[in-house]
């Protein structure tokens, strides 16, 4: 037997099957995260449903942040990023020494994609000033080969994740986009923390991917390639959240088409079509 048809959602991302389509597994071949205009991916249906969203006051709760304070959502890209937490040790000294304009803590989200990467982080386990809180409201399945949790919770926890987070600070992560999805500033770490590294061995060499190239074209997000510039991009963006709210608005338009909660419809219909063929 043979494909008929054969998708791919992952694009130029980790563990990524690409491969798969020089061998031209089936007549019909679609790929592309964020480049399949114009269907658009159907993750991002689940995105514009409100009702999912815990309010700011149960979802900092149940992680034991402050509602009063800004949240600087730290998301981690697995075993790429060993030096995540030296970042966010800078981020931490600028909170304690008072250099940023606004009340702050940070919330990081591992990369359970990646078994064990809490424990990456495991020197803010016990922050007995909440300043710093690690996300370990995930259930690794380890039925799935990528550990990941599939759950209705887990997606709704996510979701209240970008929704409440004031500003996602990344490297070289898609959260990128599931950040500019929601309208929130992002900030891409180009940087490994206090130590300065060569290039070869830096964070920053993730970004000659060819699909960040093109998220960064876009100019929707603040680059921060040393402990001074990401200082700067924090406290632009908490003086001001809505400052790129028109490049973000292209790029939401160039890698998710239309947020209109119809992608799986539109996805649906073409297959549809192109089996009729």
């Amino acid at each position: 037997d043979q494909l008929d048809i054969l998708i791919d959602l992952n694009g130029h991302t980790g563990n990524n099957r690409l491969m798969v389509f020089t061998l031209k597994a089936a007549p019909v071949q679609i790929t592309g995260l964020g480049f399949i205009c114009p269907l658009n991916i159907p993750q991002f249906d689940y995105y514009i449903d409100q009702n999912r969203i815990s309010s700011r006051e149960e979802f900092c709760k149940k992680l034991g942040l402050d509602p009063e304070r800004r949240i600087l959502l730290y998301g981690s890209e697995g075993r790429v990023t060993p030096d995540d937490p030296r970042v966010v040790r800078t981020i931490l000294d600028m909170i304690k020494s008072g250099e940023l304009i606004k009340d702050c803590q940070v919330l990081i989200r591992p990369h359970y994609g990646y078994y064990g990467d809490q424990l990456k982080f495991k020197e803010f386990f016990n922050n007995s000033e909440k300043q710093v809180v690690v996300d370990l409201h995930f259930n690794s399945l380890k039925n799935y080969p990528d550990n990941w949790d599939y759950s209705l919770e887990q997606m709704n926890h996510f979701l209240s994740s970008l929704y409440h987070g004031d500003i996602l600070l990344n490297v070289a992560s898609t959260l990128t986009i599931d950040a500019v999805a929601v309208d929130k500033p992002v900030i891409l770490i180009y940087f490994d923390g206090y130590e300065k590294k060569d290039y070869r061995h830096s964070v920053a060499r993730l970004y000659e991917d060819d699909y960040l190239q093109e998220l960064v074209s876009c100019q929707a997000t603040l680059k921060a390639s040393s402990v001074e510039e990401l200082k700067h991009a924090i406290n632009i963006f908490l003086a001001e959240p809505k400052y790129l709210n028109k490049e973000r608005s292209g790029l939401r338009e160039r890698f998710c088409y239309k947020l209109d909660g119809k992608a799986g419809e539109r996805l649906h219909d073409f297959i549809l079509k192109m089996s009729k063929k």
